[in-house]
């Protein structure tokens, strides 16, 4: 026949169960989100003809629970300003076009508090995607006149002392190089 005794094994087993499920029960709750949201906003920007634009996506790759963000938009996409809340289901996302008026300051402001570190996206400008007009003036430029002879240079074969000289330099050009060869 076997007893079955208190052993202080079994007693020391039971003690700590029960001083577990002591604290387990007393203890306070603590807030632990076990589904958090992954919210992220990406942004792009630039010019379209004479149109300004700016692209948010928000969206909430991997989360386990939706992700809240807040957007707050003032003087886009006219004189108003929008204040909604959004809410992006798990791996799912949202494309936003702001077009901003050209030269009037606008803002998108873009929260999300669900997110560690929480999001806080601004976006601000006042766009200036029109060229500015470059006015040239028209310059008139005149040209000096340009004095055109009506006859041809003297050459001085119309005048006879000229030509004579003329003739007599090349009798001596000739006599040089005669003298010049019979020496050689």
């Amino acid at each position: 026949m076997t007893s079955t005794g208190i052993n202080p094994s079994r007693l020391g087993f039971a003690a700590g169960v029960a001083v577990l499920a002591t604290l387990a029960i007393g203890a306070p709750a603590f807030a632990v989100d076990e589904f958090p949201p992954n919210a992220v906003v990406t942004a792009t920007s630039g010019c379209e003809g004479d149109t300004f634009w700016l692209r948010t996506i928000m969206s909430n790759p991997g989360g386990l629970s939706s992700a809240h963000f807040v957007v707050t938009a003032i003087d886009v996409k006219g004189p108003i300003t929008i204040d909604v809340g959004v809410d992006i289901a798990p791996n799912e996302s949202r494309l936003d076009i702001w077009n901003f008026f050209e030269g009037v300051k606008g803002t998108v402001h873009i929260t999300s508090d669900g997110q560690v570190p929480v999001i806080d996206y601004v976006f601000e400008i006042a766009p200036d995607c029109v060229p500015e007009v470059v006015v040239t003036e028209e310059t008139t430029t005149t040209v000096a006149e340009v004095l055109v002879p009506t006859e041809l240079p003297t050459t001085g074969s119309s005048s006879p002392v000229t030509a004579a000289f003329a003739v007599g330099l090349l009798g001596v050009g000739i006599l040089m190089l005669r003298v010049t060869r019979r020496t050689n």
